[in-house]
């Protein structure tokens, strides 16, 4: 940049500062005819003093229009022009003193000069004499052409707000098809605007189909936008357009979750449930390890009323994070509800299939079990049950579960019972059962021992024995072998 330009930029700013100073109170006058136009000066040509006596001429007229010299006002500024011809710093600040004089032809005519004269090196500057001129066409009552001339900046974030309030207060549909035309060739990120202006007249589905294309070729990757979209759309029922949205957001992150179960409740919203469930299916083959998204998908298989899928996801998480209590539960709740509804359609077989897949995940009160040994006892006293496993362990309130899968349920200390030892998968050899009264009055206790209780070889044993005498002994009730 040259010393020569530097010092107009300064004057430039000078005057800007003082015109700031001035405030807009002068009435609207017709406006006058263009002056009489001189041979373009070479800027560089113009010194610095010659430079600042043409902004004093424009500051000059300010102060004369103040005090309502019109005719006065008028004879410096075209004085300042004749002057400064072909400076777009003075084109511009002569278009800043019409405009607030209300001289708005005259203001958009410096704008234009000012705006094709500024050099490409001070592109800004050329930004904001036309934002300038576009907010002379607005104040001037050209709303379509302040909005169109906003558009041509493509500076949505600049001029937004702008372009959305202009449109406000004028004709919204002439200004939204301004818009969706400008947005559908040279910015998308203008439906955002049309979206707005399409929610203040009262079309919530032509908003929503305005931010899809948002979504779509803006921000594919935002989730928020994505599912307020979609959730519209479907709720609107535009199918289509809730899928190219959902398909747009798993082609930019094509790792995401939530895209795919977005896609695949479109799909199912639509009737298309064979697609629904490959989309669905696809978080599991884009993860196959990953527990959070197999318990995602059994959820999903759960909502959709496919329980075998939903558990058979579940099972899979587990055997991923066996530790997984979250999961566990999960699992555990879907293969209830499963036993609930075949105890209503009254199939046994498939009932025997449930409970046995309860007792593996050691369900004690619905579960079947290879043992199971339940005490009750005949007075409000603290009984406790013992079970000793083949490796000597033993099982009680104590010590509730063992390394073979032996779990004791409740530790029953001031009522009747029950009590509960079970185990899923007995391994062979003598578990010897047990009981002793740990505290309150003599009891007579009644055990119920169940062997591989479901299968054709099922067993069922009830034995009584009374305990009178308070302690850790253990009495003896019956032993089981398992061959």
């Amino acid at each position: 940049m040259t010393g020569q330009t530097i010092r107009w930029g300064m004057a430039f700013v000078l005057t800007a500062a003082i015109a700031a100073a001035i405030t807009a109170a002068a009435g609207s006058a017709p406006s006058t005819s263009a002056e009489p136009t001189v041979i373009t000066r070479d800027p560089a040509s113009v010194g610095v003093i010659e430079l600042e006596l043409i902004l004093n001429r424009i500051r000059e007229g300010d102060l004369l229009s103040l005090k309502k010299d019109r005719t006065g006002a008028e004879r410096a500024w075209g004085e300042a022009r004749r002057q400064g011809e072909g400076l777009w710093p003075i084109h511009e600040g002569l278009g800043d003193s019409y405009a607030r004089a209300k001289m708005y032809d005259l203001a958009l005519r410096e704008y234009r000069l000012a705006e094709e004269r500024v050099p490409a090196r001070f592109m800004s500057s050329k930004v904001d004499i036309a934002g300038k001129r576009a907010a002379t066409l607005a104040a001037s009552g050209r709303a379509l052409e302040a909005i169109q001339a906003y558009l041509d900046l493509n500076q949505p974030g600049m001029f937004g707000s702008r372009i959305f309030g202009l449109a406000l207060g004028n004709d919204r549909a002439a200004c939204l098809r301004l818009i969706e035309r400008h947005a559908e060739v040279h910015d998308a990120r203008l439906f955002s605007l049309a979206a707005g202006l399409y929610r203040s007249m009262g079309n919530s589905v032509d908003a929503s189909e305005a931010l899809a294309k948002v979504a779509i070729r803006v921000e594919p990757w935002g989730e928020a936008l994505n599912r307020q979209v979609i959730l519209e759309l479907r709720e609107a029922r535009h199918f289509d357009t809730a899928l190219e949205v959902g398909r747009a957001w798993v082609r930019a992150v094509p790792e995401t979750i939530e895209g795919y179960i977005a896609v695949g409740d479109v799909l199912w919203d639509a009737g298309r449930e064979r697609e629904a469930l490959v989309a669905y299916s696809s978080i599991v083959d884009l993860h196959p390890a990953d527990v959070t998204s197999r318990m995602r998908l059994g959820e999903l298989y759960l909502r959709r009323e496919r329980p075998d899928e939903a558990l058979a996801q579940f099972e899979a998480g587990l055997k991923l994070q066996p530790e997984n209590q979250d999961l566990r539960g999960r699992l555990v709740d879907a293969l209830k509800a499963r036993l609930s509804a075949f105890q209503q359609a009254g199939k046994a077989e498939e009932i025997v299939q449930v409970r046995r897949k309860l007792g593996r995940f050691k369900v004690q009160d619905l579960g079947m079990f290879d043992i199971k040994v339940v005490m009750t006892w005949d007075v409000k006293s603290d009984v406790d049950l013992d079970v000793y496993e083949p490796d000597g362990t033993r099982i009680n309130h104590n010590n509730r579960m063992s390394k073979v899968g032996g779990v004791y349920l409740a530790d029953n200390t001031s009522g009747f019972g029950p009590e509960i030892y079970t185990l899923y998968q007995a391994t062979p050899g003598v578990y010897r059962i047990a009981a002793h009264l740990h505290n309150g009055a003599k009891s007579t206790v009644k055990v119920v021992t169940l062997l591989h209780e479901g299968a054709p070889t099922e067993e069922r044993h009830e034995d009584t024995v009374v305990l009178e005498s308070i302690g850790e002994s253990p009495v003896f009730v019956r032993d089981i072998i398992i061959p």
